[in-house]
């Protein structure tokens, strides 16, 4: 497509304060989004940059309207991913319309909002082709930043956590149990590094302290490992094209540190899926140089033997320093058997709603419906991107994705010959330091900033990676200063590394990962042609950002924010100062503050319920509390199978107390509930068939006692610990199966 110096429009010269400044803001958001876990975006942690990038696209629609240049970026490309948002909008609203975790699909309705402003700032600033190679260089450096950060973790971190936990542990044992104050700060130190107290769940925390898979600035190495292995095949490709013009060898060396840095760390991690998309993007690194070079082909052998050398070797030593085993290997098929267990269940939810999907967020209430009977997770992603699109964004998703898919292949395809070298005559140099740098750098002010105020927490790692971001950036820098171009093939081998990746992992629905999408197809597609507006349609834009903005911080931003505030007070005065009545009014505040939110009022139906736990029938007003705030928060969230049970195990209990007969029929009731919600949890089914029993259904008793051990043996022979019977009440299934006649007849 012709560039914007082709359409013969005229606007004012760019003003490069404001426009350095807009540039440096969406720098610092894509960074910031990097650094803080975007696996829990559909809890809210990442919803305070959200209204940033609405409040940026307004401040950007200022910019235009000061300097009277009403052209803007805008193709089928923008239309593509807008459908695919609107994808999403339409699903969340089925949500509202029906039933579901209302609070999830707003926090991802608004975070899909930003992502679709996002892509077209970011398109506005690429408009002239100039600072690619600046965005490029930022987060290949980030990348191999994040890794020294994976490297420390793997090597320091780690194991003080497991001398940490184990001394404490040794300690607390030595103390007996005879209470004391420094067992009670030692269980104080064990719960908030989140150790559990006992059974099957104390023993999977333990096989995940004693992992070493580093994870960085991610909850998931997973996730940390498609990054890392996106922008090491851009690096890789960036390095590769700098050799061939003749680079200096010491700027080859730099480069190359930085590059076995990322490659090491990205070995770490384990992650098959990011390995299988690395070797799908370097397969089509070199099938299209074989296209071009094809007189060639022995010495890009040569150089392909080389390449295999060097990976091995950081294999062997990964091996040698514990980093890397054969299991990682010889666990790949049960892996992939994980997988299709996944998209079999998934394929169940898409029946249940082919066209408006679960909404953004819901998918793991309903995929419990479907779990397959001795499947392994209770995943919350299907961890296939084009299934996951179609259960959180619908059909309409789906459809748009691949449509996107198409005309960014078209836009390479036009593109094949260029590169992304700057453009000649641009304002400011792409080897010095840019907005783009400076950009970063605002980031990690950002996400320091936001950690001090409203965590209260001064995050010295953000510092320190920060002052390695810049030392690595010191390194790649010299590669930048060369007249190598960026062939856009790179950005497509890096595209396609991701998704191959994305085929087997969780993250198109995680912002973060999906910001790095859009980045990289902005990149690719080049300069395009400004499309010539009006001062009222800038004018429209720029209130609407302002507009978005302000809804975010009042239906999202805040709530959440107050909520886990409040929450947190709860916790403290009930779990550390047994203070019942501070801890009500906490959650009480908190359930006010957020209406979509049913996670206070499962706190508050707990405390009431401990309440009348300890003092049974003469406090026969906290059990009706605990019930009420259990049906409330079921009113919030009716799809989780959770709080139905919980509820049922409140009747249950209060029957071993009163043996009233109607106790058990209510927790029958509730407990059938969350059954048909999840019925393949064999703790669940053991528990129904514990209260239909007391209901006096000794028949339907039997049957879902017989359910209950059939899926404990499956549960068993899987190696699935965290969701086995504990003996007893596996002996007690047996006693029920065994009890009840064949020929009987279910009790009325």
């Amino acid at each position: 497509m012709a560039s914007p110096s082709a359409t013969g429009h005229k606007s004012s010269p760019v003003q490069p304060d404001l426009y350095s400044l807009i540039q440096c803001l969406i720098a610092a958001l894509v960074t910031a989004r990097l650094l803080v876990p975007t696996e829990g975006s559909v809890l809210g942690d990442t919803l305070w940059l959200t209204p940033l990038w609405f409040l940026t696209a307004a401040l950007w629609a200022w910019d235009l309207f000061r300097r009277r240049d009403f052209h803007i970026v805008a193709d089928r490309i923008d239309l593509a991913v807008w459908l695919i948002v609107l994808g999403h909008l339409i699903s969340a609203a089925y949500v509202f319309a029906t039933a579901g975790d209302q609070r999830a699909v707003l926090n991802m309705t608004w975070e899909w909002l930003a992502l679709g402003v996002s892509f077209g700032l970011i398109r506005q600033a690429l408009r002239t082709g100039v600072g690619k190679r600046s965005w490029l260089t930022a987060f290949v450096c980030l990348a191999a930043g994040l890794s020294v950060y994976g490297l420390w973790q793997h090597y320091v971190e780690f194991p003080a956590n497991v001398n940490r936990v184990e001394t404490l542990e040794t300690e607390l044992s030595e103390l007996g149990s005879t209470p004391s104050r420094r067992a009670m700060e030692i269980q104080h130190e064990l719960r908030a590094m989140g150790v559990p107290s006992d059974g099957p769940a104390k023993r999977l925390w333990e096989d995940r302290l004693h992992s070493t898979e580093p994870f960085a600035t991610f909850a998931l190495a997973n996730t940390f490992a498609g990054f890392l292995a996106c922008w090491w095949i851009v690096g890789i490709g960036w390095w590769w094209q700098a050799r061939s013009v003749g680079q200096s060898r010491t700027a080859l060396a730099m480069g190359l540190a930085v590059l076995l840095i990322v490659g090491y760390c990205l070995i770490l991690t384990k992650s098959r899926t990011a390995w299988a998309g690395l070797l799908a993007g370097g397969v089509f690194l070199l099938g299209m140089s074989f296209r071009r070079r094809s007189p060639q082909v022995g010495r890009w052998i040569l150089y392909g033997v080389a390449a295999m050398f060097v990976v091995g070797l950081l294999f062997a030593v990964a091996t040698l320093s514990g980093g890397f085993d054969r299991e990682v290997l010889s666990e790949a098929p049960k892996s992939l058997s994980y997988r299709l267990e996944y998209w079999q269940g998934t394929a169940a939810v898409i029946q249940d709603s082919p066209f408006f999907g679960t909404g953004p967020g819901n998918f793991r209430a309903a995929y419990l419906k479907h779990k397959l009977p001795g499947a392994s997770e209770e995943i919350a992603d299907p961890h296939n991107f084009g299934l996951d699109l179609w259960v959180s964004g619908g059909l309409l998703a789906v459809l748009a994705a691949l449509w996107l898919a198409w005309l960014t292949i078209q836009q390479f395809s036009a593109n094949n010959t260029s590169d992304l070298q700057p453009g000649k005559g641009s304002a400011g140099s792409e080897s010095g330091w840019t907005p783009i740098d400076t950009g970063v750098l605002l980031g990690f002010l950002l996400v320091l900033g936001h950690r001090f105020l409203f965590l209260a927490h001064f995050d010295t790692r953000t510092i320190w990676l920060a002052i390695v971001w810049l030392l690595v950036r010191g390194l790649w820098v010299p590669l930048r200063r060369g007249q190598a171009a960026i062939p856009g093939v790179v950005i497509g081998a890096a595209l396609i590394t991701l998704l191959v990746h994305l085929l087997g992992a969780g993250g198109i629905e995680m912002p973060a990962i999906v910001q790095l999408l859009l980045l990289l197809i902005a990149i690719g597609v080049g300069p395009q042609t400004p499309r010539d507006t009006s001062a009222v349609t800038v004018g429209i834009l720029g209130g609407c950002g302002i507009a978005l903005a302000a809804g975010c911080v009042l239906t999202s931003t805040l709530p959440v924010l107050q909520r886990e505030a409040e929450v947190a007070g709860g916790d403290l005065a009930w779990f550390e100062n047994q203070n019942f009545a501070a801890a009500t009014r906490f959650y009480e505040d908190a359930a006010a503050s957020d209406p979509y939110s049913a996670e206070p009022l499962i706190r508050l139906a707990d405390l009431s319920f401990q309440r009348w736990n300890r003092g049974h029938q003469n406090n026969e007003q906290d059990f009706w509390k605990a019930i009420e705030y259990g049906k409330q928060a079921i009113e919030r969230n009716p799809t989780t199978a959770f709080v139905h049970r919980s509820v049922g195990k409140y009747f249950l209990q209060r029957y071993d107390v009163t043996k009233v007969k109607t106790d058990a029929e209510q927790a029958t009731e509730f407990l059938a509930e969350a059954v048909e919600r999840y019925p393949s949890l064999p703790a669940l089914q053991a528990e129904y068939a514990i209260a239909l029993k007391a209901a006096g259904e000794t028949t339907a008793a039997s049957e879902a006692a017989q359910t209950a051990a059939s899926l404990d043996d499956l549960y068993q022979a899987g190696g699935h610990i965290d969701k086995v019977l504990s003996t007893a009440v596996r002996d007690e299934m047996e006693s029920l199966i065994d009890s009840t006649p064949t020929s009987s007849s279910k009790s009325q």
